[in-house]
């Protein structure tokens, strides 16, 4: 989700944007600088509550693109955006650090296994261990599945760039991140597996 809250004749696009979306965004950004000569885009990447948290203390953007609904609903109820306009999906994905013995989805509930997430306010976190639940269902994992994983979580990351950051240095086996993630960094860590 994104709102945009740009006024006319202005020289700098500020964009408060989900660290999830850094590369395509930057990517974005130089695509729109191009087309608006004079116009320069700076960015403000970091977990989608922290920068709910950082406009609500006083901060202006012109572009707040969130990870998820949960955080531009927050917005919108503190009259910090006035439009919504959805604009992308993604799905998760497993990472695993170089030479690690995750190669599945059911190799994070292994005793021992070093899991990172995302925090449970942060948009990636939520979503991975709503998966989690859901795979608790799945004759694949079996019950007790999530609960197994959850044990094996050694931190909880403010975004999703940490977790990737934690894994490249081999802090843990593996992290849930986005598939969009993976696919801006495929030559840093290796992909288990597509949840």
């Amino acid at each position: 989700m994104f709102s945009v809250l740009v006024a006319a004749g202005q020289a700098v696009l500020t964009v408060f944007a989900a660290a999830s979306l850094h590369g395509a965004f930057d990517e974005l950004g130089k695509q729109f600088a191009a087309a608006h000569p004079g116009v320069s885009v700076r960015f403000n990447y970091d977990g989608s509550q922290v920068l709910e948290l950082q406009l609500a203390q006083g901060a202006t953007a012109d572009v707040f693109a969130s990870a998820d609904q949960r955080w531009m609903d927050a917005a919108r109820r503190e009259k910090l955006v006035t439009t919504m306009t959805p604009f992308a999906t993604n799905s998760l994905a497993i990472i695993t650090a170089p030479g690690s013995s995750v190669h599945a989805a059911a190799d994070l509930a292994h005793a021992g296994t070093k899991v990172l997430l995302c925090a449970d306010a942060v948009p990636c976190g939520r979503y991975a261990r709503e998966l989690l639940v859901k795979m608790d269902d799945e004759p694949a994992f079996g019950s007790g599945f999530s609960a197994a994983v959850l044990r094996n979580v050694v931190s909880d990351e403010q975004n999703v760039e940490e977790v990737f950051a934690k894994i490249v240095l081999g802090a843990a086996d593996c992290g849930i991140v986005y598939r969009s993630d993976v696919a801006s960094r495929a030559d840093a860590a290796d992909t288990a597996a597509y949840a």
